[in-house]
């Protein structure tokens, strides 16, 4: 077993890897980070935080309907 970290394994998988497998891996990670923009912005869009506020040690975000989040 070699003791390489994820980033040297990564460039390994890289150097051994075909165009056509990189191709489909960039088109894998553009799909799963456009999805991931699309689901955060539709979480923020149906929360709408109406008020926000910065306390000692908290913040607390009031969203209508959907709740209160005290962090």
């Amino acid at each position: 077993m070699s003791k390489n970290n994820l980033l040297t394994s990564f460039i390994e998988f890289l150097k051994s890897s075909d165009r056509k497998t990189f191709i489909r891996l960039i088109i894998c990670l553009i799909v799963f980070l456009s999805g991931m923009g699309i689901i955060t912005w539709i979480v923020l869009d149906k929360m709408k935080p109406e008020t926000v506020k910065i306390g000692n040690g908290s913040i607390t975000v009031e969203a209508g309907k959907a709740g209160i989040l005290t962090v």
